[in-house]
């Protein structure tokens, strides 16, 4: 059996070719065989791939991510329908997160809501609504949402992620991995 990565990876498109952007890799990688699946310039997945040659890959499985962007809001409708958090992390362009739901059969929505008023953390808000989705069974859920609306400044505070779960609010802190700031207040 080959060695295989699993990686979170953003979609690059151009005009004749498709790509990936792994985090944490500085160079794109392109596929050795068409992949069949509609994807959209900057779509977030999760890769299984192997190595080929230098910047070729095989890709194994492909994950389409729910991939969204920070939103900022003075005045935020926040759903709190709890979820269980199973890891969160921030890298160069993305917070990234892995949760799981109670789910049945109706799409649930996410969105991430921003405080613009906290000037010391990069304070942001999960809000989840199951819209009324029956009880079901557990699931895990991806999501990836873009960093890209923060200023340098901005990029150089620790995170600070609050979500709904059955025991209660949960807040995570976490510093940008290119941050000069190494401990969280």
């Amino acid at each position: 059996m080959d060695n295989y990565w699993v990686d979170f990876a953003t979609v690059i498109k151009t005009r004749d070719q498709l790509s990936f952007q792994i985090d944490h890799n500085p160079n794109r990688v392109v596929p050795d065989q068409p992949i069949d699946e509609v994807l959209a310039a900057g779509q977030r997945v999760i890769l299984n791939y192997t190595p080929v040659r230098d910047d070729i890959i095989h890709v194994n499985d492909l994950r389409k991510v729910f991939t969204g962007v920070i939103i900022l809001s003075p005045s935020m409708e926040i759903f709190t329908d709890p979820v269980k958090v199973q890891s969160i992390w921030v890298t160069d362009d993305h917070i990234n997160m892995i949760l799981e739901i109670e789910y049945h059969h109706t799409p649930h929505t996410f969105a991430l809501y921003r405080d613009p008023t906290d000037l010391t953390h990069v304070n942001l808000f999960l809000s989840h609504s199951k819209n009324d989705d029956s009880p079901g069974h557990a699931e895990k859920v991806y999501l990836s949402f873009s960093l890209h609306s923060l200023s340098p400044t901005e990029m150089n505070r620790p995170f600070k992620v609050n979500l709904h779960t059955r025991e209660g609010i949960r807040i995570f802190y976490i510093n940008h991995p290119d941050s000069e700031e190494k401990q969280i207040p």
